[in-house]
């Protein structure tokens, strides 16, 4: 499965958001994406050569993993 059909599937995700109320979803994941950044952000310089040097496939890989 995919990065984007783990999204669009994703129970936890739909049940984050649903703590929220629908009309503030969009700074919720504004806000969770920021943290998001800074989380990889981390994890990339513990693993090397930072974020600088991150792919597209070794985010989705993250991801993906981590599902």
């Amino acid at each position: 499965m995919g990065l984007e059909e783990i999204i669009y599937a994703s129970v936890e995700i739909r049940n984050f958001l649903k703590l929220f109320s629908e009309q503030n979803w969009n700074k919720v994941c504004k806000a969770t994406l920021m943290l998001g950044i800074h989380r990889l952000t981390e994890i990339a310089d513990r693993a090397g050569p930072g974020i600088t040097k991150i792919t597209v496939g070794a985010i989705e890989e993250i991801v993906v993993a981590a599902h």
